[in-house]
């Protein structure tokens, strides 16, 4: 099975780990199993335009889940 660290940095873009526990809160990571449903949030790299808005760069950590910092999530049956 695959574990958090896996799930985490299985894409091109690696999600932080209190970041999907954030968007999935119900799940027990030290006991997954197949089929189980999570909610992966889509993370993508700030564009200049961003940059040029004024938004938070990528690599600080902010606390909460802000819509800016991922486009939409995924869901893996």
């Amino acid at each position: 099975g695959m574990t958090l660290w896996d799930l985490c940095n299985e894409s091109e873009n690696p999600i932080p780990q209190w970041l999907l526990k954030k968007f999935n809160q119900q799940v027990d990571f030290n006991r997954l199993t197949p089929g189980m449903t999570l909610y992966i949030p889509v993370i993508e790299e700030k564009t200049d335009k961003d940059r040029i808005l004024k938004k938070p760069p990528q690599r600080m950590v902010i606390p909460q889940v802000s819509p800016h910092n991922f486009r939409a999530l995924k869901r893996i049956p």
